[in-house]
C-alpha cells in the first residue's frame, strides 16, 4: 500500500496518508476538515551521488568555499582526489580513520 503526501484545497493542511489498493487518492478525505478530493503533492526526495561520482566533479587544485565543507562527506575528498590522480592508492582504513577525525574536528568548530 503506497503512502501519498496530500494537501487539502480547503484548509491547506498537508498530510501523509496510507492508501489501500481499492481507494484512489481522490476518494480520501482531509483528517482536519473532512473535505473530500485531496490533492496529491510531489514528495521531496534527494539523490546522493557515489564517492566516485563526487571525485569526478572535484577540482583538486581549485580552492573551495567554506560551504563546501559544510557537507561532511567533502572533508578529505580533495585529498583523496589528489592521491588517486598521482597514482597512489591510500590504505582505505588509515585514510578513513584520519578523515573521520577531521570530520569530528570540523563539526565541533562549526558548532562554536
Amino acid at each position: 500500500m503506497p503512502i501519498y503526501e496530500m494537501r487539502c484545497p480547503v484548509c491547506h493542511k498537508k498530510v501523509e496518508l496510507l492508501v489501500s489498493g481499492e481507494s484512489s487518492p481522490q476518494q480520501l478525505s482531509c483528517p482536519s476538515c473532512g473535505h473530500h478530493q485531496m490533492e496529491r503533492m510531489m514528495s521531496c526526495f534527494s539523490y546522493h551521488r557515489s564517492t566516485a561520482d563526487r571525485l569526478g566533479c572535484v577540482a583538486a587544485n581549485r580552492p573551495t568555499g567554506a560551504d563546501f565543507y559544510r557537507d561532511e562527506r567533502n572533508i578529505g575528498l580533495r585529498t583523496l582526489k589528489r592521491l588517486k590522480d598521482s597514482g597512489c592508492e591510500p590504505s582505505i582504513v588509515d585514510f578513513e580513520n584520519t578523515v573521520e577525525r577531521a570530520r569530528h574536528y570540523v563539526k565541533e568548530e562549526l558548532q562554536k
